[in-house]
């Protein structure tokens, strides 16, 4: 692969700048990985690394005046026909310059310069994800943290660059891994952005860690795998401290609170693909059927489901092999008719 064309995917791969963005450490697992894919072209690496990071450094001490000066010489230089070998100046107090071809000259003008005066001046915006029945998705937030979310699930985030703080709004049930990030302030120290996670009457503050937040059936349940975490409760007033291995479920209608400790990976082993149950009932099973997959499960005899405890690990990708194990455990048989699952 050649040096531009590389420039051109780095800049183009939005989980490559949000690393930057961040603050990539060199040790980092993303790092290394980046440099193992392109062994030939670590030179190349570090130095779009470092311009990147050099943009985005003076960009927090650049005046509106200033931001526009760079935008406007960012267009000049685009529209420059004869350019050869570029060497631009990316704003007036930057001394250093950088020896580019022209198409990663024109690359560095138009995607540095568009993508950081987009993703560092932008306040407020909310992007959203969303997910299918049976469907669970890898999504890497702009600030680098990490979430899996689950099927029939749907996410805004939102950075508030005026209130330091960045803020998640979840419908159904996701995994976070939240990496820290931190902003220059104006006396050049740094300051941690905090990171909240909202569902039904319950806000979840986030201080580094991972952790699962399910929101169905007016019943939210957060579960914290490693780190430490602050639940906090509008209708009660409340707040509570969650250490690694418990689980916190909330009752919206009458409140209540369940608080216990838990076996983490059976609460978040759907995020590596898998449906775990552990003598579950055919009331439980039938909530992860209606929830993830939009399916609705009838016995002909009732008596028969009531003595369902089902015990397994089934794939999440074929909810067919789950049905056909109730089926067997039950000793009926299946017809199904689009989202209607009947045992008979």
């Amino acid at each position: 692969m050649s040096d531009s064309l590389l420039f051109e995917q780095l800049l183009d791969d939005q989980a490559f700048l949000t690393w930057v963005q961040s603050g990539g450490r060199e040790d980092d697992v993303y790092w290394l990985q980046l440099q193992a894919q392109y062994p030939e072209q670590r030179q190349i690496l570090e130095e779009v690394k470092r311009v990147l990071e050099e943009l985005i450094q003076r960009h927090h001490h650049m005046s509106a005046s200033k931001n526009e000066e760079l935008r406007r010489k960012v267009m000049e230089a685009v529209e420059q026909p004869e350019l050869n070998q570029a060497e631009v100046s990316l704003n007036s107090s930057l001394q250093s310059r950088y020896m580019w071809s022209k198409a990663a000259a024109i690359l560095l003008l138009v995607s540095l310069g568009g993508w950081v005066f987009w993703w560092l001046t932008k306040t407020n915006d909310v992007t959203i994800y969303s997910t299918s029945y049976g469907e669970i998705k890898e999504i890497w937030l702009p600030d680098s943290s990490l979430v899996t979310l689950n099927a029939n699930s749907s996410l805004e985030y939102s950075f508030n660059a005026e209130e330091q703080q960045r803020e998640v709004w979840l419908s159904g049930e996701a995994f976070f891994d939240v990496r820290q990030y931190k902003v220059s302030t104006t006396n050049s120290s740094s300051q941690t952005v905090s990171f909240l996670v909202h569902v039904d009457g319950v806000s979840v503050r986030v201080l580094g860690t991972r952790f699962n937040v399910k929101h169905r059936r007016e019943q939210t349940q957060v579960v914290l795998e490693e780190g430490s975490i602050q639940l906090r409760m509008k209708k009660l007033n409340e707040t509570l401290l969650m250490q690694p291995d418990e689980l916190v479920e909330v009752q919206q209608g009458s409140g209540k609170i369940n608080q216990q400790l838990v076996e983490t990976q059976n609460f978040i082993a759907w995020k590596e693909g898998l449906l775990r149950f552990d003598g579950s009932s055919f009331e439980e099973i039938s909530r992860v059927l209606a929830d993830n997959y939009g399916l609705e499960l009838q016995f002909a005899d009732p008596e028969v489901s009531e003595q369902i405890q089902l015990r397994g690990v089934f794939p999440a990708a074929n909810v067919d092999l789950l049905l056909e194990a109730i089926a067997n455990v039950t000793g009926t048989s299946i017809t199904r008719n689009n989202a209607l699952v009947e045992y008979r």
